[in-house]
């Protein structure tokens, strides 16, 4: 069956005339009766009835006209399809990001407003840990990841650091540092730790660790939880103190303080990878939007962006920022 044959069945079906369908299509009529003919052959059905001088559909002629009627339309449509596609106006970006990531405003800003640019690319994300992240990256499942490792693993795959995120303790408001203006890694040796289990996300984990290490501490970790997000709730109840990403620490709604340590570095990277053999335009042009706006969030000069969404995605960034970090309580 081949797409004219129903081109030239559809202007049949609306003449109701061979004659006036062949002068239409600019065809003998004799060819175009062998090409319905032909059609009826290959569907095993008549779909024409002649009524008075006049062809009528048959009840199978009803039922093709809607369907043939659709299939053209998507054959006349598919070069500018496929045109649209290799130019990357179109398609599906399978993204992932890990659970910690995903609470950080760059995220949902940066998405909104690429949806904003590229109307006619579906974004489709999913969550899971940093190591799950880069395996499905590696084997095709996801496009891009927002992902927190400090170097991916292999070399198969690239990663660019969008962001450096503070990091802050945690604690309840009638814990007794609640009090102190200005608190210092000696200040929380004796006292105990909520963490969330090294196999969520190794590179916090080892972040955390290592910085209190390097400030000659040894966390007293008392209990580990499953979920970042309930790092939250334990502190909160007074189980322990912890130390959490500042956009994740957002979610405590009041019920915790948050606070900086004093001459301890605890910054965790938001990075962006895909793989490095990677060539659509898809996935090329959604890294180099990433990585604009980050390098404008990095210099903070909104002009550096060459285009109004991604001025205004950093704009909105910045601004919500700033907010939420006079609002949670961080010194």
């Amino acid at each position: 069956m081949e797409v004219r044959h129903l081109r030239y069945f559809l202007t049949t079906a609306e003449t109701g005339s061979y004659k006036l369908s062949a002068e239409r299509l600019n065809l003998g009529q004799a060819s175009l009766e062998r090409a319905m003919r032909a059609l009826e052959v290959d569907l095993k059905t008549r779909l024409f009835v002649r009524r008075h001088h006049t062809l009528e559909l048959t009840r199978a002629g009803h039922v093709l006209k809607q369907a043939a009627a659709k299939m053209v339309g998507e054959a006349e449509a598919l070069p500018d399809r496929v045109n649209r596609g290799t130019r990357g106006e179109i398609g599906t970006l399978q993204i992932g990001l890990t659970g910690s990531a995903s609470f950080n405003p760059l995220i949902p800003t940066v998405i909104q407003a690429y949806r904003q640019i590229k109307p006619g690319i579906d974004l489709v994300l999913s969550e899971g840990n940093s190591q799950d992240l880069c395996d499905s990256l590696f084997h095709g499942r996801l496009d891009v990841a927002f992902v927190r490792p400090m170097q991916v693993p292999g070399t198969e795959l690239d990663c660019y650091v969008l962001i450096e995120e503070e990091m802050a303790l945690i604690f309840p408001p009638a814990h007794p540092l609640a009090e102190r203006s200005a608190i210092s890694a000696a200040d929380l040796k004796d006292e105990p730790f909520v963490m969330f289990r090294r196999d969520l996300s190794p590179t916090l984990y080892d972040t955390v660790i290592s910085a209190f290490v390097r400030a000659g501490i040894t966390m007293r970790i008392v209990q580990e939880v499953p979920q970042l997000t309930s790092l939250l709730s334990f502190a909160a109840a007074g189980v322990g103190l912890t130390v959490l990403p500042v956009s994740l620490s957002r979610l405590s709604l009041g019920c915790t303080v948050r606070r900086k340590i004093d001459g301890l570095s605890l910054k965790i990277p938001l990075s962006l990878a895909s793989r490095s053999n990677d060539s659509r335009v898809i996935v090329s042009e959604f890294v180099s939007y990433l990585r604009r706006t980050s390098a404008c969030l990095a210099s903070s000069d909104a002009a550096l962006l060459p285009s109004t969404c991604e001025r205004d995605a950093t704009l909105i960034y910045a601004r919500g920022d700033r907010a939420s970090s006079s609002v949670a309580c961080i010194d």
